[in-house]
């Protein structure tokens, strides 16, 4: 409930002060001055695009509807194209079209995320999916970055895998380099 009050502020405070302005603005539209129509109507589609980045900014930790409809894997694909990473997944055929328990799905898609956000952007990372012993395996390798939010994202993908009967190892190497492995019983 209180996740939800702060995600409904944020709307309030960083979507929505995009957004109220456009119907008094469209409907104050004066249509025989179409040079003065066009520059309101420009203004407006800026005021739009700077209000679905901001709900995009918003929502990029909420559930995915893709995740519900379709699973893990086409929504860890969908995630990782939109934030410019779309190479960095590679699952087992069997797994693109395999449903797991809603809450095993949930814990791996968020666990694959915050791996993701805890390396580097432009330095090559991989996450794996696999099936192991009857287990969904995700392994994941990058260049960590340093961050103070750290130990709270590793806190978070423990809690989430552990919350799911599932275990989770970490390992640093050389030069930063980070490996994740997470077992989560299906």
């Amino acid at each position: 409930d209180d996740e939800r009050r702060r995600t409904a502020g944020i709307i309030q405070r960083e979507v929505l002060s995009h957004l109220r302005p456009i119907p008094p603005s469209v409907a104050s539209l004066d249509v025989t001055d179409t040079a003065a129509a066009e520059r309101t109507l420009r203004r407006l589609e800026v005021a739009t695009g700077a209000g679905l980045d901001a709900l995009r900014e918003v929502t990029q930790g909420l559930f995915p509807i893709v995740l519900t409809r379709r699973g893990l894997v086409p929504a860890l694909h969908a995630h990782c194209a939109r934030v410019g990473r779309p190479g960095v997944l590679s699952a087992v055929p069997d797994l693109h079209s395999q449903r797991f328990d809603e809450r095993t799905e949930a814990a791996a898609y968020f666990c694959s995320v915050a791996v993701l956000r805890e390396t580097e952007a432009n330095v090559p990372a991989r996450l794996a999916l696999t099936m192991e012993s009857g287990c969904l395996v995700l392994d994941a390798t990058g260049t960590s970055r340093r961050s103070e939010r750290q130990a709270d994202e590793r806190a978070a993908i423990v809690d989430r895998v552990e919350a799911v009967g599932g275990q989770v190892s970490y390992a640093r190497g050389p030069e930063e380099q980070l490996a994740v492995r997470a077992v989560f019983p299906v």
